[in-house]
């Protein structure tokens, strides 16, 4: 029923999505979301340490983020997610903080 699904097993999970994860998210306003973060952390003492950011996609919160002076650092299970955000951190000196993780275990994957 589903034949011309067959070619598309192979592809490795959300590799087709990077490409176009950006406009798809472009609704989301990362610059007053890191905003609100950025105030809590504020309200609680903490203005200074490393950020995670699990399932970061293209690293675009992170990126909006960095301005406060935080260590960044990003994991997605996704090697092409993290490709593109490693491009996109690569003129702040931070695309080596991106690591390809799966947040059920914690490790790498292949």
């Amino acid at each position: 029923m589903f034949e011309f699904l067959k070619k598309y097993r192979k592809v490795k999970p959300y590799s087709k999505l990077a490409l176009i994860y950006d406009y798809m998210m472009r609704h989301v306003n990362y610059i007053e979301w890191s905003k609100f973060i950025y105030s809590i952390l504020k309200q609680n003492g903490i203005d200074s340490g490393n950020v995670l950011d699990i399932s970061c996609g293209t690293g675009s919160f992170l990126k909006a983020f960095a301005k406060y002076g935080y260590s960044i650092y990003g994991s997605d299970f996704s090697p092409s997610m993290i490709e593109r955000a490693r491009i996109k951190h690569k003129k702040t000196g931070n695309e080596n903080n991106f690591y390809v993780r799966d947040m059920k275990i914690g490790r790498a994957h292949v």
